[in-house]
């Protein structure tokens, strides 16, 4: 096995690295990819660029979308043909979302900004920005089919960094996205949302979101984000309001900003969710499931072993089949 590189990452950048192969390396707070003897070689391409890109997303009117360092977003070709520029003003440090002919992003002063395909010959039309929307920095948003949903502050004056809550924007007969709902549970201030269909209805599912922010019971804060989830939520996508909840113990916390959903097989077929637990003896892969017999809470199915030691933590990833740290 052959080591290509090694990685140094925070927290946030391990999440949403998409890393395959992975084995311990020496050091502290480094691991190392590596590819397997049989491995199949990339298909690698250089992708035309208008400038430095800060965050890349798969999705859009061109298949792969990219947000620049200067707060443009662009339509990159994979065929190799010249970027084209959707938009300016957009916030480089939160990503953006797509689905059901819509992109949405956060702006540069916080607003929600949403972009969408017109049934008039594919034709594009940008959606006026709700400056109000006070959308989180670093927080994911989720696009329905008739709405938008994204992680607000509660006051921009407030300064409470605990002060943040999952909303719903629906356009009003003017086209400008509006809030509608918001979660009475304050959610992780960069947490990222995801659409889940845990009870099995076929209805496409509802929203599992970390929540229940505290910045004392797990003193680390050696990345600079001292702020953990103890809850996460599965919240109705309409009224957001709780279908079913778990509410970790102190001194554990959920050492993560995703919910990843995975497929279970054997006795409890569907759908669970794959996060990181920490507690005194560091990090451990955990996986929530719902039970049909607790209506009203999620479980803690399944535990992995601990990396040993306080302050150590896994970096996982999941295809929705299998599971790496």
């Amino acid at each position: 096995m052959s080591v290509l590189r090694r990685l140094w990452l925070t927290r946030r950048q391990a999440l949403f690295a998409g890393i395959v192969g992975l084995v311990p390396a020496s050091g502290r707070g480094g691991t190392q990819l590596a590819a397997a003897p049989d491995a199949t070689p990339w298909d690698v391409r250089a992708v035309p660029a208008g400038e430095p890109m800060r965050q890349l997303h798969a999705g859009g009117p061109s298949g792969l979308l990219g947000t620049g360092a200067s707060g443009s977003l662009w339509a990159l070709s994979l065929k190799g043909q010249a970027p084209r520029r959707i938009a300016d003003g957009i916030d480089p440090a939160t990503p953006v979302a797509t689905g059901h002919g819509r992109i949405a992003a956060r702006t540069a002063d916080g607003g929600m900004w949403v972009w969408e395909v017109t049934g008039e010959g594919g034709l594009a039309r940008t959606s006026p920005s709700s400056h109000s929307a006070n959308v989180s920095v670093h927080a994911g948003l989720v696009v329905l089919p008739l709405a938008v949903l994204a992680v607000v502050t509660a006051s921009v004056r407030s300064g409470d960094p605990l002060g943040h809550y999952l909303a719903r924007f629906e356009p009003d007969p003017e086209g400008r996205w509006r809030e509608v709902a918001r979660s009475t549970d304050a959610v992780l201030p960069d947490a990222r949302p995801v659409q889940v269909d845990l009870d099995g209805r076929g209805d496409g599912g509802h929203i599992a979101v970390l929540a229940g922010p505290d910045s004392k019971r797990y003193n680390h804060g050696v990345l600079g984000d001292a702020i953990e989830a103890t809850r996460v939520l599965w919240l109705e996508r309409h009224g957001l309001d709780v279908l079913r909840e778990l509410n970790l113990q102190s001194p554990h916390v959920f050492e993560d900003i995703a919910l990843r959903p995975v497929v279970l097989r054997g006795p409890q077929v569907g759908r669970g969710l794959l996060t990181v637990r920490s507690g005194p003896d560091g990090g451990q892969l955990a996986l929530l499931t719902a039970d049909p017999a607790r209506p009203r809470d999620l479980v803690l199915a399944a535990l992995g072993n601990t990396v040993g030691g306080y302050h150590r933590w896994l970096a996982p990833t999941t295809d929705g089949h299998h599971m790496v740290a």
